[in-house]
């Protein structure tokens, strides 16, 4: 998969080859729009699923898509990746590369829609009827917020009922905010129901408070010498990232049990500074690297870690806030205040000093298919 926040000359040629596909798409759209515009009054009978995937297949064809009105008038298309979070950059820069068209917006996330237009949602794609639905909304895990929401049952399973308040859920809040910050989303539970319509009203006081509980100074500005914890990994490596881990110490432990959890990361929830919580992944192809071990040309880890803050600190573009080691690779924990420009500040310094499959990967799951290499032509990841 190619890389489209953090590219390498290396794929320069391949990013010109996708970047002229956006632009075939655009080109046909573009062409398209007045058969568009006449479809949605019924008079055309452009088939709109066909048109879609003929023009976005040679793209990706895990890019899904949505018509609807636009915010200012005339009219919307969304791109969206859904679950398949690591194309979400793929698709900003597709929007980002969609020219300037009289009567249409284009956006990467399904909108908020009001009540009327959700009722309508989930009415067509899940057969549910959502009069008389309640909702309630508490603090959940890693900084997300769930929620419980009843509604009568009219025979219908409850697998359908919870379909119907996952559409509900991004009906109403906006797929970017379902995707960063709504946890469990479950049925027939919890108190203090409120009309379904006021779930906005109920959601966003919740992130804002969370927000407002987060550190008031980013990362490198907190104090090194507190809030540092060992942890440890039970049962054999999984194959995903970071699956390795067999031990590891950290002063942000929030950010590393939302990580190793099933839930999305996103870096928003951990830090209210615009911080990117990121990791460098070392190839020990000896296998574990244990205290005191050489890693590289630095004695061990831990030397590593103070040559990288001394590095970063002083310039205000991050820190280490911790490390792990695994059974394949050894990991230094970073919270970035300016990736680019740590990262210009990193590369140079480490090259030659660290092994030269090391690579910098970010722990937000949005970003879980960018990396950037430590040397040209470094591998990615392999999920």
């Amino acid at each position: 998969m190619l890389r489209w926040r953090s590219p390498c000359g290396s794929e320069a040629a391949a990013r010109a080859a996708a970047e002229a596909r956006i632009d075939a798409f655009w080109a046909a759209f573009a062409a398209t729009t007045p058969r568009f515009e006449a479809a949605f009054r019924r008079h055309d009978a452009l088939d709109f699923p066909t048109w879609m995937r003929e023009h976005l297949d040679p793209i990706d064809e895990r890019i899904m898509w949505e018509f609807g009105p636009g915010v200012r008038g005339g009219h919307r298309l969304v791109l969206t990746p859904e679950s398949q979070r690591a194309l979400r950059p793929l698709v900003e820069a597709m929007v980002a590369r969609a020219p300037a068209l009289a009567g249409w917006e284009i956006y990467p996330y399904r909108l908020a829609e009001d009540v009327e237009m959700t009722f309508n949602t989930v009415r067509a794609r899940v057969g549910v009827e959502l009069t008389g639905y309640e909702v309630c909304a508490a603090p959940g895990g890693h900084g997300r917020v769930d929620l419980f929401f009843w509604g009568p049952k009219r025979l219908l399973g409850k697998d359908q009922r919870a379909e119907a308040a996952f559409v509900a859920t991004e009906a109403l809040l906006g797929e970017e905010v379902l995707d960063h910050w709504i946890g469990a989303i479950e049925v027939e539970k919890g108190v203090d129901r409120v009309p379904l319509g006021e779930l906005p009203g109920l959601v966003r006081p919740l992130i804002d408070a969370r927000i407002a509980a987060l550190p008031d100074r980013p990362h490198h500005l907190q104090s090194v010498d507190e809030g540092w914890f060992s942890y440890e990994r039970k049962g054999p490596p999984i194959e995903q990232r970071r699956g390795d881990i067999i031990v590891g110490t950290t002063r942000a432990m929030p950010v590393i049990q939302a990580l190793g959890s099933d839930a999305h990361f996103h870096s928003a929830r951990f830090s209210r500074h615009g911080e990117v919580f990121a990791y460098l992944e070392l190839a020990t192809p000896g296998g574990p690297i244990g205290p005191g071990e050489p890693v590289g040309s630095f004695p061990d880890r831990l030397e590593a870690q103070d040559a990288i803050d001394a590095l970063l600190v002083p310039a205000g573009l991050g820190c280490v806030i911790g490390g792990a080691t695994g059974r394949r690779h050894a990991y230094i924990d970073l919270a970035l205040a300016d990736v680019a420009s740590a990262w210009a500040h990193l590369q140079p310094f480490l090259s030659g000093k660290l092994p030269s499959a090391t690579r910098l990967l970010f722990m937000d799951t949005d970003l879980s298919a960018e990396w950037l290499g430590l040397e040209a032509g470094t591998a990615g990841p392999r999920w």
